[in-house]
């Protein structure tokens, strides 16, 4: 009788291992650089691989990407060569978070785990005066930068809920902070209502820095790292992370990760990709 107890409480706890699992979702935030011709020591085909494994290895649920962008002389130019290969190559994943560019920014995509989320809405707005005109310029007229937002449905919790992405701008620490008052301004209302929401992205700041702070001062938790994401494509770890996850206390932080590394040689980008897990 005895070894039928013990029996019991170790499928209990099997199954209560397989039930926090198969809830838990692994996010990544990762900025991949932009392409440009002439631009050698970030030349795509040298990384692409790197990018497509150090993805696979972290093998993330969601992924927001940045500047995931191949300029050309137009914005509204749909052609976009870091997203192509990887949809190709990861067909497990669904994309949302983009459009014919003529409509909606297409650098900063969200991939998703399509036999688990289902992405039901999605839009964008741009860090400047007039938000929601497509490559509007900031506040001090720098390139464009923008935010853009998903709902995804998620059929293990049953539940839905909105995953931010955003970029900001590297130079002006006054867009940066700008920035983030006005992505508190768009999820006001969802925060307002209580509803589960996720922000990820480069922040260019450090987690106690104004334009990270806001939002946990808004009641956010953000997922606890250790150690540089961005590196200079050299490997040169000298400050704390820059890229951010966060979200609201209907999720608990569970791990995380940021692998930094080599594939055969080669860095994946100038950033290392940052998971947390959460629960």
């Amino acid at each position: 009788m005895k070894s039928f107890f013990i029996i019991v409480l170790f499928l209990q706890s099997l199954i209560s291992v397989w039930g926090e699992k198969s809830d838990s979702i692994r996010l990544t935030t990762f900025n991949v650089h932009y392409l440009y011709a002439g631009h050698d020591k970030m030349n795509w085909d040298d990384r692409k691989e790197a990018v497509l494994q150090v993805i696979t290895e972290s093998d993330p649920d969601i992924i927001s990407f940045q500047e995931m962008e191949t300029f050309t002389r137009s914005q509204e130019n749909d052609q976009n060569i870091q997203l192509s290969y990887l949809q190709m190559n990861l067909s497990d994943y669904g994309t949302a978070a983009v459009g014919p560019a003529a409509d909606f920014p297409i650098t900063q995509p969200i991939l998703f785990k399509k036999d688990r989320f289902e992405s039901r809405n999605q839009g964008f707005f741009f860090f400047s005066e007039t938000p929601d005109q497509i490559y509007s310029r900031t506040w001090n007229g720098s390139y464009p930068a923008y935010c853009v937002w998903i709902d995804l449905y998620d059929s293990q919790r049953q539940e839905t809920f909105r995953v931010y992405n955003m970029h900001n701008d590297y130079k002006s620490r006054n867009n940066r902070i700008k920035s983030s008052l006005l992505i508190l301004e768009k999820m006001q209302s969802w925060l307002d209502d209580k509803k589960p929401l996720i922000l990820m992205g480069d922040f260019n700041a450090l987690s106690w820095q104004q334009p990270v702070s806001l939002f946990q001062n808004a009641g956010l938790l953000i997922g606890k790292t250790r150690g540089s994401s961005f590196h200079f494509n050299r490997g040169l770890n000298l400050f704390p992370a820059i890229d951010h996850i966060l979200f609201t206390p209907h999720f608990q932080q569970k791990s995380n990760q940021i692998i930094r590394k080599r594939y055969d040689g080669v860095f994946p980008s100038d950033h290392y990709p940052v998971t947390v897990e959460i629960y």
